[in-house]
């Protein structure tokens, strides 16, 4: 498919918006995937200390 020509013009000034929107989502979405993989290195370093303690008992 092809887009119409007439709505194909967007001004700079919306696209500038677009892009800087983007981009403070992907850095967002990319600090959010980094505190969701510490949690889950920490929670499973709990697991392992917990299982490895309980070995001693």
């Amino acid at each position: 498919m092809f887009i119409n020509s007439e709505d194909q013009i967007i001004s700079k000034t919306y696209m500038t918006r677009v892009e800087g929107e983007n981009t403070r989502l992907r850095h967002y979405f990319s600090q959010i995937t980094q505190k969701n993989f510490m949690l889950f290195k920490i929670g499973r370093n709990v697991e392992v200390f917990n299982s490895f303690v309980n070995s001693l008992s």
